[in-house]
């Protein structure tokens, strides 16, 4: 199976679905002696279809990857976020700057209200038109621990 995904698609792909099969074999294994299951014909029959539609589901991930690679489908920018040493002085921390970046681009829990059995939670974020690009990030105004 190896040589057939290295041959096809790429080799660190077939590494991946080899790793997860290997995995997932000895994970098996190991519950199955940690519980003093017999390996008998039906926990045989059963771990091989298993085994298939593991291996099925990590081959069409593989492919999927693959697809995505060829076509050039950019991933995720990335951000990198530095504190200057002013920030530090304030008592600003890489953690506190990560956490309100993302707050303001994905939300933050606000409020949560009970209605009946249900709970509505309520969402804060920037608007639609100041989280376009990551650019918009650099006049975003961050809270100190100290409020200043």
């Amino acid at each position: 199976m190896f040589f057939a995904l290295a041959l096809f698609l790429e080799i660190r792909l077939a590494v991946w679905v080899t790793v997860g099969l290997v995995v997932s074999f000895v994970g098996v294994l190991t519950v199955m002696l940690a519980l003093d299951i017999a390996i008998n014909t039906i926990s045989l029959f059963v771990f091989a279809l298993a085994i298939g539609i593991i291996v099925d589901d990590a081959i069409v991930v593989a492919e999927h990857v693959h697809q995505e690679r060829k076509r050039g489908t950019p991933g995720v920018t990335e951000i990198r976020l530095a504190l200057r040493p002013e920030a530090r002085t304030l008592g600003l921390t890489l953690e506190d700057l990560a956490l309100q970046a993302r707050a303001a681009f994905f939300g933050t829990e606000a409020l949560r209200l009970q209605r009946g059995r249900e709970e509505v939670r309520v969402y804060v974020r920037l608007p639609a038109g100041e989280r376009n690009a990551i650019t918009d990030i650099e006049g975003t105004l961050i809270r100190t621990p100290g409020a200043c």
